[in-house]
């Protein structure tokens, strides 16, 4: 009976940590780090869409094992933050985003995610001085989805 209720458990916490990932899984980037900083105007899904990158310094715990607000084991990627500005439902919408750069198939990616419940991300895997291309996802059906391409 004890065995049967700690296979249970056990199956309970990694259903419960699958669930909790989210985008790709990333690798510490192997390559350089380009600077962001600054504002980026483009297109998310066809809507205009603006990204400002306010600091791209520090490094996000990810993966692994936490204890509340600490890290006790996983991977510390290298981190940014600013603010995106996109159109949903006529209006514009300016959010807090968090990224993280690592490699992802091979490919130096950032992976932005906005500081909501509705469910914000947009990933990107063309990393230019000038360009970034990829996609992006938002639960709410009024939200942008899709291609994201920016230019300084």
């Amino acid at each position: 009976m004890e065995l049967g209720l700690t296979r249970a458990l056990a199956l309970a916490v990694a259903l419960a940590l699958v669930a909790c990932a989210t985008g790709p899984r990333l690798t510490p980037p192997t390559s350089a780090i380009p600077d962001l900083r600054g504002t980026w105007k483009g297109t998310w899904g066809g809507t205009p869409l603006a990204l400002l990158v306010i600091d791209q310094q520090g490094t996000l715990p990810v993966g692994g094992v936490t204890l509340g607000p600490w890290s006790l084991s996983g991977d510390a990627l290298p981190a940014l933050s600013g603010v995106l500005t996109f159109q949903s439902a006529g209006a514009a919408v300016s959010i807090n985003v968090q990224g993280r750069f690592g490699d992802w198939h091979d490919r130096l990616t950032l992976v932005l995610d906005g500081l909501t419940s509705n469910g914000e991300q947009i990933v990107l895997t063309e990393l230019r001085p000038d360009r970034l291309r990829g996609t992006g996802t938002s639960l709410p059906s009024w939200r942008p989805r899709g291609p994201v391409e920016l230019r300084r």
